[in-house]
């Protein structure tokens, strides 16, 4: 059995903000005391300690109400960039061997920055997609928070690729604001407002960008770590729920996934896997056909998603074995499942 989730945020992001709000003369106690949460200190606190989302949202809405600033999650995004970082994930990232490996990476252990933010990578045409988006229960996000999280990976990725330009275009949910002079800066150009969905849009080009500093046998050894971390992070799980999720975050990433390969990354031998997964009533074979179907039909309801952009993001080498695959799954084909929903819609 799971125990309820409960969406968190790492201590290292709400000093972060806290370091902010003394930099633009907010004082750090008094938010605290008014969020109802106390003072944290860095130097004594526990490195892996983390606190509920909603008392990082109180403290957000404090910082953000006091310091009157309407472009404040933008300056947020580009005073924490230039903070020391300490953290496992930008470790990660940053030895990670390609600009699209980091943001895979960065998919694949994002719960160890905050549990409710979803980052999603899909694939479309020549262009990739990197949506930011809030886990059910969770809030909101607001035209601040949203701006702040897009500028940060924005910034991140060009220092991934030593400042020269990459071909970025940021989307936003909310309606464009009157004026857009720090959004271009950071951007390199005007996001696109009130889109679907936040997102950045980075060429496929950008994708295979080298990172000259990445360190492989130190990127093994942060993984290592990450890992761990991860599991203590979400101890309580069933084996099916563990590798659903870990088939999830495969096939996000554009790998393969396989159960040699899983059971690796569950340090189990394959036998073993199919043992435990047996005992709780599942195979690894159905867990992927959920998974990939729940995976395709998500992406089937975008409009802007074809049909072959999903076979690829599914790992199939050719569009006919993914509609045989679908068809098996759901008795239809992938256009005529698409075609239902839109009459459905529709009428």
């Amino acid at each position: 059995m799971t125990t309820k989730h409960r969406a968190s945020v790492s201590i290292h992001i709400l000093y972060a903000l806290l370091r902010y709000a003394e930099g633009v003369h907010i004082d750090r106690a008094a938010v605290c005391a008014q969020a109802g949460i106390q003072l944290p200190d860095p130097e004594k606190g526990n490195q892996e300690a983390r606190i509920p989302v909603a008392q990082y949202d109180a403290v957000w809405q404090q910082v953000f109400r006091q310091a009157h600033d309407a472009d404040f999650g933008l300056h947020f995004a580009e005073a924490t960039h230039r903070f020391p970082r300490g953290d496992i994930l930008s470790a990660v990232m940053l030895n990670s061997s390609t600009i699209g490996s980091a943001l895979a990476k960065l998919v694949r252990y994002h719960d160890l920055a905050n549990d409710f933010v979803k980052p999603r990578l899909e694939r479309q045409g020549g262009r990739v997609h990197m949506a930011l988006e809030p886990m059910q229960d969770t809030p909101a996000f607001d035209r601040q928070y949203a701006e702040s999280l897009l500028a940060h990976l924005a910034l991140t990725l060009r220092a991934l690729s030593e400042g020269r330009a990459i071909g970025l275009e940021a989307r936003f949910v909310h309606s464009r604001p009157a004026d857009t002079t720090v959004h271009c800066r950071i951007f390199g150009r005007r996001p696109v407002f009130g889109s679907k969905q936040n997102e950045l849009v980075i060429a496929a080009d950008d994708w295979e960008r080298p990172i000259f500093l990445a360190n492989r046998e130190l990127l093994e050894q942060f993984e290592l770590l990450a890992q761990e971390r991860l599991r203590r992070l979400r101890p309580v799980e069933t084996w099916t729920e563990r590798v659903r999720n870990l088939i999830g975050k495969q096939v996000l990433q554009g790998e393969k996934p396989g159960l040699t390969a899983t059971a690796r990354e569950l340090a189990l031998s394959p036998r073993h896997l199919q043992n435990k997964l047996s005992a709780e009533g599942a195979t690894f074979q159905a867990l992927l056909d959920q998974v990939r179907l729940e995976i395709a039909q998500r992406s089937l309801r975008r409009p802007d998603t074809t049909i072959c952009d999903v076979a690829f993001l599914l790992g199939f080498a050719e569009q006919s074995a993914f509609d045989r695959a679908f068809k098996r799954w759901t008795g239809l084909t992938p256009r005529a499942y698409r075609d239902k929903r839109n009459k459905i819609q529709s009428g």
